[in-house]
């Protein structure tokens, strides 16, 4: 060792402090014709070190803890020049493929680069059925990779995960003849090792080594800087004329809301409630509730399943009832009698109603109409987390959108929309539902504005309604005190859960949304 030491240190190193980057697949005995591999490279080697030629190689230069990745990012760029051996074992592993894609990014924003490529092995990269194996290949690992994120097996590795940002390297393999084919690539078998090592002293000949300046030089002397005291006044007088401005902007632009507010009713929206009802009408449905300073707002929806053109109207003896106390009707957005209101045979209307101002902080409200009521709106529910328009990884609903998931203290709520584009149709939701959180299953309580199995919902064509399910509460939050020492309930990192809508055991079916994410915040 003493005296390979030696020879190296008399001889000339052309590219000392510029090493050559080993890009390749370690010799595998699992395949035949992998073990060619390391020969190949063990040549490339003897032959660099008998010309004193720098170089870096994954299995001499990471050391214990070191990240693999981080060298493999370095290959592609902090690398000037790479050897690149291509074989059939480079294609199919995860570390050289993200080393590939690494270089091949790197060529495209420093083209002067130097690329060597020996090709290994016994395959044609202009065989179709080669290229379509390797495809098969990756396919595979995307769909390992689906299965573990679906069942939530594992985390995923680093490889798994770069693969995954990467694509799968597809796009990269369906261009391996094209990349290959523009680059003079010697084969293993006949490496002519005068010819590469000319082409690699060439390069470091006539390529300067690019100077980085520092942005700090511990030699230079130091610059004081010195500012004349009426400039120093100057900025002072410019901060505080500054300050002064802005206070005065903000300052009108608060009294300009507060007036705003005194007069403008829809500018004080105190709550707005998607409500959870016991018991309601048929065909009628409330749908939202919005508190304001000076009045309440109820939202329906009115579904026409009389199999012909239906008269709606309110009536002054509408109201609600809360707390004992009644809150009768100021006006509608449908005619009020003995004025009416047509809505055509299987279809849909939107409306609200209007109230005097009910107190903010109930448990729930009644309302009653012409024929009937709607009761047991539930109000004031126990808020741990709200998640608006959640991300959900699949689902086999395509009419049916989750659009909030209230996570409260005593249940668990998805608000649903469902988009009826087709014809006129029933719909119904099945009582055996439920959610599937960290291997817990939390099942349907009930649904709101949807009928469950074997009762049905009528829902016109071209026609959206909404409605709800209730399920029992997710056991996923913890206690916490803030900095006020409140009580608060916090959501822990779950990530997500499935809505399980339809399960067969037998055959090894399942239906539902999957993946929902519930760490999003408000």
């Amino acid at each position: 060792m003493e005296t390979n030491t030696t020879i190296q240190t008399e001889k000339n190193c052309i590219n000392k402090g510029r090493p050559v980057y080993f890009s390749y697949a370690r010799s595998s005995t699992k395949k035949p014709g992998w073990e060619h591999i390391s020969d190949c490279v063990d040549t490339l080697l003897k032959v660099f070190e008998e010309e004193n030629i720098e170089y870096r190689l994954d299995k001499r230069d990471i050391g214990t803890g070191d990240k693999i990745s981080d060298f493999e990012r370095e290959i592609g760029w902090k690398s000037e020049a790479v050897v690149l051996v291509f074989s059939d074992k480079y294609f199919r592993s995860p570390h050289c493929m993200y080393e590939f894609v690494q270089i091949k990014k790197s060529l495209e924003m420093y083209p002067q680069k130097r690329l060597l490529c020996i090709k290994s092995g016994d395959f044609n990269l202009s065989d179709v059925n080669y290229i379509m194996d390797l495809e098969r290949f990756w396919n595979s690992k995307k769909q390992e990779y689906e299965e573990i994120e679906f069942h939530r097996l594992r985390n995923h590795s680093g490889t798994e995960q770069a693969a995954f940002e990467n694509g799968f390297y597809l796009e990269d393999i369906r261009q391996l003849y094209s990349f290959f084919s523009a680059i003079n690539y010697q084969n293993s078998s006949s490496i002519q090792t005068d010819g590469f090592i000319n082409d690699i002293r060439k390069y470091y000949s006539t390529t300067p080594k690019p100077k980085l300046q520092p942005l700090f030089n511990g030699n230079k002397k130091k610059i004081n800087f010195s500012i004349p005291l009426f400039v120093l006044l100057g900025i002072v007088c410019m901060f505080v004329f500054l300050a002064i401005f802005v206070r005065h902007k903000f300052l009108a632009i608060a009294e300009a809301k507060k007036q705003v507010n005194e007069n403008t009713d829809s500018l004080l929206l105190l709550k707005r409630y998607y409500p959870v009802y016991s018991r309601g009408q048929d065909n009628f449905f409330v749908t939202g509730i919005r508190l304001y300073k000076d009045s309440t707002w109820v939202l329906f929806t009115f579904i026409n399943t009389n199999g012909k053109d239906t008269a709606i109207y309110a009536t002054e003896n509408c109201r609600i009832i809360a707390s004992g106390e009644s809150y009768n009707i100021k006006n509608a957005e449908i005619a009020m009698y003995p004025e009416k209101t047509i809505v055509k045979k299987d279809s849909t209307m939107l409306y609200s109603m209007t109230f005097p101002a009910i107190p903010p902080n109930l448990d729930s409200v009644d309302f009653e109409g012409v024929n009937g009521g709607i009761y047991g709106i539930q109000l004031k529910r126990e808020h741990i987390k709200i998640i608006d328009e959640p991300r959900i990884f699949t689902g086999n609903f395509d009419d049916l959108y989750i659009y909030r998931i209230e996570i409260n203290k005593d249940e668990t709520v998805l608000m649903v929309s469902c988009y009826n584009y087709e014809e006129s149709t029933y719909l119904s939701m099945p009582d055996s539902m439920y959610l599937l959180c960290n291997h817990e299953k939390y099942y349907l309580k009930c649904v709101s504005g949807m009928a469950t199995y074997p009762d049905s919902t009528y829902i016109p064509a071209n026609a959206q309604i909404t409605f709800a399910m209730i399920f029992q509460p997710l056991k996923i939050y913890k206690q916490r005190v803030n900095r006020y020492n409140e009580t608060q309930l916090k959501v822990s990192n779950t990530g997500m859960i499935d809505c399980i809508w339809y399960e067969d055991e037998e055959n090894d079916y399942v239906d539902g949304f999957f993946g929902i994410n519930i760490n999003k915040k408000y």
